[in-house]
């Protein structure tokens, strides 16, 4: 089984996440023992929007003396292309919610392509690693109904309705920020997924801003790598 190098999950850019078609042959390892030295006995999974997807939904994962590891599935590496992760921690104790940088993925083509799975439900799929984990720690009916009630928060979460307006096409992008003019954006449109050839070229975390005709991109960049953004607003 091939696996990632572990790296921390603040120094992390982006994932590498396998051929299309591909199943539970790759471990995608993410060393979060800093966020779970912090908030102990917390709940922690990723998110992720598959590319050319509507919605993200929660990976199956697995945790381990402070890894957190993805398997990737066929449901997962169905589409090839750029789509994105996001790593999210639960604690229930003082509400916290804390998220990484998202994190752009890579899903490459392979010559058989993939007659893949369904991407599961994220509501049945979170509640079930929810109530797992609580069957781990505690024997207690009332912290199961809780992990149960933090799961359909979580779900609640990501679940909705987009739409997607405009992609944003950069181009070739040598040095940032970078602004492009169009007309049809506005100040309250958000980031739905980056699109980008050669993801190791962004050395940080990317910043969009958009205001009233122009969205710009700001973060850091050696070499060169084409970008492209989808807008959306949340209906």
């Amino acid at each position: 089984m091939a696996d990632e190098v572990i790296k921390k999950v603040d120094n992390l850019y982006y994932l590498q996440i396998g051929m299309q078609g591909e199943n539970m042959s790759r471990e995608v390892k993410i060393d979060v023992s800093d966020w779970m030295e912090k908030y102990p006995n917390a709940s922690i999974y990723i998110l992720f929007k598959r590319y050319n997807d509507q919605y993200a939904y929660p990976v199956a994962t697995t945790y381990e003396d402070g890894i957190l590891t993805w398997t990737p599935s066929t449901a997962d590496t169905q589409v090839p292309g750029i789509g994105y992760a996001e790593v999210r921690l639960m604690y229930s104790t003082d509400d916290v919610v804390l998220k990484s940088r998202v994190l752009p993925t890579v899903v490459e083509n392979s010559v058989t392509g993939n007659e893949g799975g369904e991407v599961p439900s994220p509501f049945e799929e979170w509640t079930n690693q929810v109530l797992a984990a609580a069957e781990l720690v505690t024997d207690s009916l009332e912290d199961a109904i809780d992990a149960a009630d933090r799961a359909e928060e979580a779900a609640a979460s990501i679940t909705g309705d987009y739409a997607i307006p405009v992609t944003i096409d950069f181009g070739t992008v040598t040095s940032l920020p970078v602004t492009v003019e169009q007309a049809n954006i506005s100040s309250t449109m958000t980031v739905d997924y980056f699109e980008m050839s050669n993801p190791s070229a962004f050395n940080g975390n990317l910043t969009v801003t958009t205001a009233d005709g122009s969205v710009t991109v700001e973060g850091e960049i050696s070499g060169s790598s084409t970008l492209k953004i989808k807008i959306s607003t949340t209906v």
